[in-house]
């Protein structure tokens, strides 16, 4: 029995001895997770990072380590856990150098995950509003325009989503709704390359609802004459031109039959 506990007590403290050993610095392994990280093996950066992040909060180089493990999660396209990862930094390490590239990179992420246009777009105004926000207090120029750039790509997108919608209720015979869907574009993106299109939709849509009218209903067509005023002044395609000219014939033969 005492051998047992002599064998078991040399197991222990030989056990111990050889673990402190291997306990490594904060610079140690940062060296170690940035390799992992060079090396593409993320998974393994990230454990380590994350050991370094427990084990040293107070470091000099946490916030190198809690960026690397934001950019690990990015890598690996997490983008939702490397949005969070971007965001702790933000919050919690406020002085470090890579605040500003972090918020960047944070807007990055939603980015990343904004859908087509026919989906949910939750993404698509997070990332808008996220690059908003860079926009507004980054000093970084190049990356400045390259987020004033895709803000506009997300609201095109979103204008798309909104004309599509003004189409669809068009197709189904819902003029109302067409209209409504047709002012909303104007008043949110009135600079959107779909305005015009929207425009069409919008009078096409007035006209389509006097035209039902019964016969012995007085048939006023001027809102839709006024936004086809509205387009004239504009500068639009043969395609939109043509369908203008169509539509505007169509009243004529109307006011005629009225």
């Amino acid at each position: 029995m005492k051998k047992q506990i002599i064998f078991l007590t040399l197991l222990i403290f030989g056990c111990s001895t050889t673990d402190l050993t291997k306990i490594e610095t904060a610079d140690e392994l940062f060296k170690k997770a940035k390799k992992e990280y060079t090396d593409e093996n993320y998974l393994d950066a990230i454990e380590t990072f994350k050991e370094l992040l427990l084990r040293f909060p107070a470091n000099t180089i946490a916030d190198d380590a809690q960026f690397y493990l934001a950019e690990c999660r990015y890598k690996r396209a997490e983008y939702v856990l490397a949005a969070s990862e971007y965001d702790y930094l933000i919050k919690t390490m406020p002085s470090s150098n890579f605040v500003d590239y972090a918020n960047y990179k944070k807007a990055i992420s939603y980015w990343k995950m904004s859908p087509i246009y026919p989906l949910d777009q939750k993404y698509t105004v997070l990332a808008i509003d996220e690059l908003q926000n860079f926009v507004e207090t980054t000093k970084l120029a190049n990356l400045k325009s390259d987020a004033e750039k895709r803000i506009l790509q997300l609201n095109d997108k979103l204008a798309k989503k909104i004309y599509e919608s003004s189409l669809i209720y068009y197709k189904m015979h819902y003029y109302r709704s067409a209209i409504t869907y047709c002012d909303l574009l104007t008043e949110k993106y009135p600079d959107s390359k779909y305005i015009n299109y929207a425009l069409l939709v919008k009078a096409k849509s007035f006209f389509e609802r006097e035209k039902s009218k019964l016969k012995t209903s007085q048939k006023d067509f001027s809102k839709s004459l006024k936004v086809i005023d509205e387009l004239k002044e504009k500068q639009i395609n043969s395609e939109i031109e043509q369908e203008t000219e169509f539509l505007l014939t169509s009243i004529k033969e109307n006011q005629k039959q009225s």
